[in-house]
């Protein structure tokens, strides 16, 4: 969790060593493999990740966190069709076959950035119903490119006090959002770096 820290706030060398220890100290631990691959997309090192997910992959293809970071490698390299087939399989894992279906519809109708808005009100809708994490909503639309409704999310995730802001100034979903002043300011009042 230091390592995770670490990488939150831009540190990167000492991430690098934090990380090194913990893959020696416990190199089987799919949890931590996963969350190396996460790293590296954070670092915009997409290749290597992607090597690093397909084999957490290989030991689990159920394993969610798996799927979204090979979702967020795919998306980050402009890879949208790969992007899109793997998210379509991480809320196929979480059994929303609803998203799974509307990614595809979507996708069929306008592309990737059709494909999010679709997930993203399939969503909205369900929140009114039952609990759903507002910062699952903001990847949705910052990944549509609806970059409004991407920060209103974002700003409920805030108030709900949803622990996955703390990758706010380095997650792949926000790097759309990262000239808005909205979204500066989400980070300081996170005390996260810019």
């Amino acid at each position: 969790m230091y390592a995770d820290f670490l990488i939150s706030m831009k540190r990167p060398e000492e991430w690098a060593v934090e990380m090194q220890r913990v893959l020696e100290l416990d190199p089987l631990n799919p949890f931590f493999q996963c969350f190396y691959g996460w790293h590296l997309v954070y670092l915009d090192q997409c290749d290597d990740a992607i090597l690093q997910f397909r084999e957490s992959l290989a030991a689990d293809p159920n394993f969610p966190s798996a799927r979204m970071g090979l979702w967020g490698a795919y998306y980050r390299k402009g890879m949208h069709e790969d992007a899109l087939a793997e998210a379509g399989k991480f809320f196929a894992v979480l059994g929303d076959h609803e998203v799974s279906e509307s990614l595809r519809r979507g996708y069929a109708e306008g592309g990737y950035s059709t494909a999010m808005q679709f997930a993203a009100e399939i969503l909205v809708k369900r929140s009114g119903r039952c609990y759903v994490p507002s910062v699952r909503i903001a990847r949705l639309y910052a990944h549509a490119g609806e970059n409004d409704q991407a920060m209103e999310w974002l700003q409920k995730a805030f108030e709900q006090r949803e622990t996955p802001l703390m990758h706010l100034s380095v997650a792949w979903d926000w790097d759309v959002l990262r000239d808005d002043p909205r979204f500066r300011e989400l980070l300081h009042r996170v005390s996260l770096p810019e």
